[in-house]
């Protein structure tokens, strides 16, 4: 991934998105209470402050400091999805009822308008990023119903920024698992491990959060592990991937 640049053109997309989602999480929520309005006024300063930050990213960008950017970016974005939860908890909990209004209430719903906002902004900014580092693979799942993009992004953070796979060797296993459901006659090798609790980990992980723990589904989802790298038992695998959480 070199000499990435988000141009003005696709930062105010990235804006347009942003607020448009904001408004609609944000209404279902607190429609109630609030002004929309009044929370555009609030955002504002926050779309000043993101332009400001998307400078410092393209700066980085036309450094060849992609994978520093990408990690920054995701930790924020992190961090903010904690503080949306805790905010909104909280301004649901300041008010007694529908038709009360109070200061807390206020507050801790602006602040979760800001958050929601820049937490929105971030995701199409990873996303760009996302498709800018990999923008000609492309893959059929056919093994579950989760969106490819999800996939690709989970087991790259887990297998090729760990460098216990290339990207080519991600590429192959995708295609492998998840469009052709069948393992090549060759299995594949996991590299740099430091123990089996992370790799394990990595896929557990997958079938748990990003697939959603589907009922009854469980080996089939050891098989992405055990079918297609050398060295793991379905029954080891099945007996153990759990254990370390």
């Amino acid at each position: 991934m070199k000499k990435i640049n988000i141009s003005n053109d696709e930062m105010m997309v990235f804006f347009t998105k942003a607020l448009t989602h904001t408004e609609k999480t944000f209404t279902e929520l607190f429609d109630f209470q609030i002004n929309i309005e009044e929370i555009k006024n609030e955002l504002e300063v926050h779309r000043k402050r993101l332009e400001k930050i998307t400078d410092v990213f393209n700066a980085q960008l036309r450094s060849n400091r992609e994978e520093l950017v990408i990690k920054d970016v995701k930790k924020e974005h992190a961090e903010l999805s904690v503080l949306m939860d805790k905010t909104e908890s909280s301004a649901i909990k300041h008010t007694s009822s529908y038709n009360t209004w109070n200061f807390q209430f206020e507050k801790k719903s602006k602040y979760y308008a800001q958050y929601c906002f820049v937490y929105n902004y971030l995701s199409w900014i990873i996303s760009y990023l996302s498709d800018k580092e990999n923008p000609h693979f492309t893959f059929t799942n056919n093994f579950d119903a989760v969106n490819t993009k999800k996939i690709y992004t989970h087991f790259k953070e887990g297998l090729v920024d760990s460098k216990m796979l290339t990207c080519e060797e991600l590429e192959k296993y995708l295609k492998a698992a998840f469009e052709d459901m069948n393992p090549p006659n060759e299995l594949f090798t996991l590299k740099n491990k430091t123990n089996e609790k992370s790799v394990y980990k990595i896929f557990h992980t997958y079938f748990k959060d990003v697939a959603g723990k589907p009922y009854g589904k469980k080996d089939k989802y050891v098989e992405l592990l055990s079918r297609y790298f050398q060295g793991y038992k379905k029954e080891t695998v099945k007996t153990n991937w759990t254990k370390h959480y």
